[in-house]
């Protein structure tokens, strides 16, 4: 299955209301890759994409691993559209 930036986007954005959903946002690949029903390497290229637009941000979040130690995973989640047009890139226009 293929699936655009924009798809990735709105998975986050309807993940983040859901009210199992942590306080921040935050998605693991694992949970995109459930929500989304597709594998971790459709995910990959388009996080990266999109955290290097400024749209999405890399946060680090604890969990435990299956042998019940206390480790911490990333996880992604949207910026708010107020800072990322603050951050991003203007784009020149012609002259």
């Amino acid at each position: 299955m293929n699936i655009s930036e924009s798809e990735l986007l709105d998975a986050l954005r309807d993940a983040a209301t859901q009210p199992d959903a942590r306080p921040d946002g935050a998605l693991t690949r694992t949970e995109l890759c459930e929500a989304l029903g597709i594998g971790r390497g459709a995910i990959q290229a388009r996080l990266v994409a999109l955290v290097k637009s400024g749209q999405m941000e890399c946060i680090w979040i604890p969990t435990t691993d299956i042998a019940g130690r206390a480790s911490r995973v990333p996880a992604y989640r949207m910026i708010a559209p107020s800072i990322v047009s603050k951050i991003a890139p203007k784009k020149k226009g012609k002259r």
